[in-house]
């Protein structure tokens, strides 16, 4: 387990060779904590949504929508729920600058522990399973329990990345 949290650290303090701000690991960091969510759970999402940390990514998925920007904000959801629910910045939002994305992510990661923070959710890795499978496909999909294999792969590399195979 220390050698898969070493590696996925390593992979982290090489981020500016991506294109990503010296400043932005640290803002990170910074929005985790202020909003009381574990930094390696949202680093984990963020490697299995964009792994070369492209800002400005945008491909389609099957349904037509996009995924947009470091985070791969779904566009279905981005302007109807995530920016007027989360967005409180005076700035307009742009989904490309990675610090809007981060702010939006990691506010969007702790609405989804308030709602796998129960008792059928009892460990710290039963929760984050569930909130990395809420974010790979959506809340309503958990709830229906109409969850793709690939979600729940996405969820397991998630866990895995942060825990190894405890």
């Amino acid at each position: 387990m220390r050698k898969t949290i070493f590696v996925f650290n390593l992979f982290f303090a090489l981020f500016p060779a991506f294109g990503l701000p010296d400043s932005w690991d640290s803002y990170l960091i910074e929005q985790c904590h202020a909003a009381g969510i574990p930094v390696p759970v949202v680093r984990a999402i963020l490697f299995q949504e964009n792994q070369t940390l492209v800002p400005d990514a945008c491909p389609f998925n099957k349904d037509g929508s996009q995924d947009l920007g470091l985070f791969q904000l779904n566009s279905n959801y981005l302007w109807k729920d995530f920016v007027p629910n989360y967005w409180d910045r005076e700035d307009e939002f742009r989904w490309d600058d990675p610090f809007h994305s981060t702010y939006i992510a990691v506010r969007h990661i702790k609405w989804l522990y308030g709602i796998y923070n129960d008792s059928s959710t009892p460990t710290i890795q039963s929760r984050t399973f569930m909130v990395a499978l809420a974010y790979n496909c959506g809340v309503g999909a958990v709830f229906r329990g109409q969850v793709p294999k690939s979600s729940v792969d996405y969820a397991v590399a998630v866990v895995y990345s942060i825990w190894g195979a405890e």
